[in-house]
Parts: structure tokens; C-alpha cells; sequence
């Protein structure tokens, strides 16, 4: 007859392996899911948004976020390796629009010290407070988005 020490280290080593081992029986998600392209046009009150920035920030775990840059007709670009999962997503747009004057600034690329000045455009609904929503499904996605300055 065995002794009851010796039969515990079998028990116990099969109850950890049940513990360690993964629920459920189908395949666990995937680290990194499948990213894909996505292209569009920003408009604010019908006219092209200047530029600016857009972000894709995931509503669910396990989606990748993804951000372009809106270029100054309005367009933007997001190729499938930089761009979002599937699935659903807060959209927050940025853009600022140039006021004619030119300021100082150490990121200066021409070599003046000088940029063009720039003003926020687009309100806080569409951006810090976004009330933007859009799906991303599988393949290319062609997004349109009609912002209003004035609710």
C-alpha cells in the first residue's frame, strides 16, 4: 500500500497542470491582429479640413490603435502595417489652420527659425472629447468624415 505522501505529488502535479493549462477549447487570441489599410477625406463645414491629425483609439482590448497624418486637402493614409485591427474605434481629429503670420520656433526646417503659426480648428467633439465612432472592417477601408464647426 502506498502512503498518503506519496500519492499527493501525482494529484498535485495534475491539478497544476489543469491550472496552468489554458481554458476553453479554441484558439487563444492573437498578440497582434491583423492590421488593415485605411484612406480618407476629412471635411469641415463642406470644405477640405487643413491639416492636421487623425487617431483610431481602440473601444475594445486587443484591437491596435493607429494614427495618420490628414494632409492639407484633407486626405489621409494609413497603410495596413501602420494602420488599425478590425473592430470598433473613437475617431479624434486634430487640424489647425495657418494665420498668415510666421513665429518663432527651434523646429524651424528652412533655416529662418521662423514656422507658419497655426490654430486649432476642428471642436473638442470631434477630438479631446470625441463623440466620433467608426468600424474598421477587414480589408481596405475608405472613410468619410463631415465635421461641423458649430454644433
Amino acid at each position: 500500500m502506498r502512503s498518503e505522501k506519496a500519492c499527493r505529488g501525482p494529484v498535485l502535479a495534475a491539478l497544476l497542470g489543469l491550472a496552468l493549462s489554458p481554458a476553453g477549447c479554441g484558439p487563444s487570441p492573437s498578440p497582434n491582429p491583423a492590421r488593415v489599410a485605411v484612406t480618407g477625406r476629412v471635411t469641415l463645414d463642406d470644405a477640405p479640413a487643413p491639416a492636421g491629425t487623425i487617431v483610431f483609439v481602440p473601444v475594445a482590448v486587443g484591437q491596435m490603435q493607429a494614427q495618420g497624418i490628414i494632409q492639407d486637402d484633407g486626405t489621409f493614409a494609413i497603410a495596413a502595417a501602420d494602420g488599425p485591427s478590425p473592430g470598433e474605434y473613437r475617431v479624434e481629429i486634430q487640424c489647425a489652420k495657418k494665420t498668415g503670420r510666421r513665429v518663432a520656433s527651434l523646429s524651424s526646417s528652412d533655416g529662418t527659425g521662423m514656422i507658419d503659426e497655426r490654430v486649432p480648428v476642428v471642436p473638442a467633439r470631434y477630438n479631446t472629447a470625441t463623440t466620433l465612432r467608426q468600424a474598421i472592417a477587414p480589408g481596405e477601408n475608405a472613410l468619410e468624415f463631415q465635421l461641423r464647426s458649430k454644433p
